[in-house]
């Protein structure tokens, strides 16, 4: 039912034209009294309902139900009572009254499964922006074809008497009549004759009526047609310049760039390869590109992989800039800082599970590769203390419940080494190295750092045990998360000393908020937001290293999946594109504030950049 016409049709429309201009009085005298079946009168909206403000808002709020071109397939159909209903069916579109499918929005349908979407809602919609779903609706449900014909039968037939936007004779853009009135309504009054024109036969062919109809009803809202979002964009440019930060220079002519795209979920679509020129520049002209296209830029400059960021192509601007910046590498590692080690200790059956999350930091304008100068000797070097068991290494690129398994480390006799290198800037290289020692009342963690930290945090995820060290630790006030944590701080240490203090004291395991206490009975749950599971840099809360380490544990800790053996999601490259678009969709939404946005996006590219393919 929602295909484009024949060609034949056209021309049986155009055959129509005499026949219809015969009776364009006759419309304005139709549209001027009440149809046939016309719903109870609803009151006319504010303002114009706009298709594409309403294409956007389907696209978030009901196309997980109803498809993202309204056929009733969403995502969500299989869950729901009834089948939700295919908006674009012509049949049924023509049978709907805007005032009653505004309503529907507002309160929703119980039975159905369809939830309010007005006042009644925790999430609500403003009313205008109702009326503009209901914009949508009508143009999920008239298909672009159709309107087209209408409009040309209504320019050739019509607009000698309601003008060329229906404003004269009888206002046709007057809402109060069309939200009440089905297309059905309408086509069924203009086929009585005997009402409208009693001296003369009324002859026009269904088809050509029921477009008229169609096109005539768009003069009272902005149609938007839903099959353009998805259309392809004719021409892409992607265009950029490769400076080398170091040395402030561009990169040689001829230095190949190599340009991805993946589709919205994630799957890879285009690889095109280039050079760039004498000015460092490079271009890819792509034609026919499907609009929902993720795209990102990449460079191989002395074995390291850069990437540009990540960026979608507009059609109304259909240039797409995205530079990339590499660095010389150095084996100096004066530059490289420890922003923040998180030191988080669990006490369980004798033993306490030590969880260190360093955050490392490249102060110089150049790419740390490790002292020996190749990456996969080790870059980043760290050390765990006398007795430790069970040693683990992850990674988090920024969200702290998205660790990942880290397989190429390096060991020597007294070191562990990261095998990424360390880009320029704060907290470009995060490392999670967990280990267990024994605790039979008291136990002494130690080790030296081998560069110049920042400041070392501190949680006892129990209670009943304290923590005691030299002069350089303070205990924070309040603990962490309300009181339910102890938590301690030191800051300032230099390359070459020890992180050192003592346990001592009965441990008390403690019940997270929420859970159900040693009798039974629940704590009340803590309230957290977006800002709750970031990981600790640039300033925020201590509390979150805390919320996201509960989170770890109880992903270590969950029931491992049908054939699944590892205890870390195995990191991959299309779930770290699912990450960034999730990262972005927040910053968009405003769930997070642009420091903490720019710090994730950057730990998540370097973690990207590192596995890239």
């Amino acid at each position: 039912m929602n295909q484009p016409w024949p060609s034949s049709a056209g021309a049986r429309l155009r055959r129509s034209f005499i026949i219809l201009l015969a009776t364009a009085a006759a419309l304005a005298l139709l549209l001027a009294i009440p149809a046939p079946g016309a719903a109870q009168e609803g009151t006319a909206p504010g303002t114009v309902p706009d298709g594409d403000t309403g294409l956007v808002l389907f696209a978030e709020r009901c196309a997980n139900c109803h498809g993202p071109l309204g056929s009733g397939d969403g995502e969500l159909t299989g869950d729901l009572p009834v089948q939700p209903a295919a908006l674009n069916d012509v049949e049924f579109a023509r049978q709907q009254v805007p005032a009653a499918v505004f309503t529907t929005i507002t309160e929703g349908i119980a039975a159905s499964g369809m939830p309010p979407f007005g006042p009644a809602s925790t999430n609500p919609i403003g009313e205008s922006d109702r009326w503009h779903l209901v914009a949508a609706v009508l143009s999920l449900g008239a298909p672009a074809a159709v309107v087209a014909d209408g409009e040309a039968i209504y320019a050739e037939s019509c607009a000698a008497c309601h003008g060329e936007e229906g404003s004269s004779t009888f206002d046709m853009a007057a809402q109060a009549y069309w939200i009440n009135r089905s297309d059905a309504d309408v086509f069924a009054a203009l086929r009585d004759t005997e009402t409208i024109l009693e001296h003369d036969a009324y002859s026009l062919e269904d088809e050509a009526l029921w477009a008229t109809v169609a096109y005539a009803r768009t003069i009272s809202y902005d149609y938007a047609d839903p099959l353009a979002a998805f259309a392809p964009i004719e021409a892409v440019r992607v265009t950029g310049i490769v400076e080398n930060a170091t040395t402030g220079t561009v990169l040689p002519e001829r230095t190949e760039v190599v340009l991805n795209t993946f589709t919205a979920d994630f799957a890879p679509s285009t690889t095109m390869t280039t050079t760039v020129d004498a000015a460092g520049e490079y271009g890819f002209n792509l034609t026919m590109m499907p609009p929902d296209l993720i795209y990102v830029v990449t460079v191989t400059y002395e074995g390291i992989n850069y990437g540009s960021d990540f960026g979608r192509v507009e059609r109304d601007e259909p240039i797409l800039n995205l530079p990339v910046t590499v660095y010389d590498p150095t084996s100096d590692p004066a530059g490289i800082r420890i922003d923040q080690l998180h030191i988080i200790l669990e006490f369980v059956d004798g033993t306490v599970n030590v969880n260190e999350l360093y955050q490392f930091s490249q102060d110089e304008p150049a790419v740390f590769v490790g002292e020996s100068g190749a990456v996969a000797d080790g870059t980043v070097e760290i050390t765990l203390p006398d007795g430790a068991t069970t040693p683990s290494f992850s990674r988090t690129f920024g969200s702290m419940d998205s660790f990942f398994a880290v397989e190429n480390i390096v060991q020597t006799e007294e070191r562990w080494a990261d095998t990424v290198p360390v880009r320029p800037g704060e907290a470009t290289l995060s490392l999670l190295a967990s280990y267990s020692l024994p605790y039979d009342g008291s136990a002494t963690i130690a080790h030296p750092v081998y560069y110049d930290v920042d400041r070392v945090n501190v949680v006892l995820a129990a209670s009943g045990v304290t923590l005691s060290g030299d002069e350089g630790w303070s205990e924070e006030a309040g603990g962490a998360m309300g009181g339910l944590f102890a938590s301690y701080r030191r800051t300032g240490m230099a390359a070459g000393e020890s992180v050192r203090f003592t346990l001592a004291g009965d441990p008390v395991p403690v019940t997270m908020p929420g859970s159900a206490d040693p009798a039974g009975a629940a704590t009340a749950p803590v309230a957290r937001d977006r800002t709750t599971e970031l990981v600790i840099g640039g300033g925020v809360l201590l509390l979150a290293l805390v919320a996201g380490f509960f989170i770890i544990r109880s992903w270590q800790q969950r029931e491992p999946y049908a054939g699944e053996t590892a205890d870390v999601e195995p990191l991959d490259r299309d779930t770290l594109l699912e990450e960034l678009a999730a990262l972005d969709d927040a910053f968009e939404a405003g769930e997070i504030d642009e420091e903490t946005y720019q710090f994730e996006r950057a730990a998540l590219k370097e973690v990207l950049l590192a596995i890239w393919e």
